[in-house]
């Protein structure tokens, strides 16, 4: 039986096979995504730190956060800093997800194509991390 609930390997694996699911229904290519393009093309001001929602400051904090907690968990031999980091992670973007519509009617849409960014860059770090842990990152559940 999957616990994808709480602090579990299956949660984790969710919410990263949740993120692709995002992805994948934006028909957009992960170099689309990450290039910025649209961001950097935006003339409205609208991605200053003090327009964000609370849950994407949260998360984008969170990410920021991932190579200082690798480099902690390997200086102390202490694979469990990296669990609990993941955890806190799925429970940051489930949270956004949640709460914000990532996918808008148009793909110029600056907050969409944020929320699409800081959906690829959870993917990105949930299956980074779990590989670490020797835990598969299956894109569907």
């Amino acid at each position: 039986m999957f616990v994808l609930e709480g602090n579990s390997a299956p949660y984790l694996q969710y919410t990263y096979a949740r993120t692709e699911s995002v992805i994948a229904k934006s028909r957009l290519s992960d170099d689309q995504i990450s290039d910025g393009q649209t961001l950097r093309s935006d003339k409205s001001g609208n991605l200053k730190p003090g327009n964000l929602a609370s849950e994407e400051l949260a998360l984008l904090r969170w990410i920021y956060r991932f190579p200082e907690v690798v480099e902690e968990a390997a200086l102390n031999f202490a694979p469990n800093t990296v669990c609990t980091y993941l955890f806190e992670l799925a429970q940051r973007y489930n949270t956004f997800y949640a709460k914000h519509r990532i996918l808008a009617d148009s793909a110029q849409n600056t907050a969409s194509s944020f929320r699409l960014a800081l959906t690829q860059a959870t993917g990105i770090i949930l299956k980074t991390g779990l590989h670490l842990l020797g835990i598969e990152a299956p894109s569907k559940m």
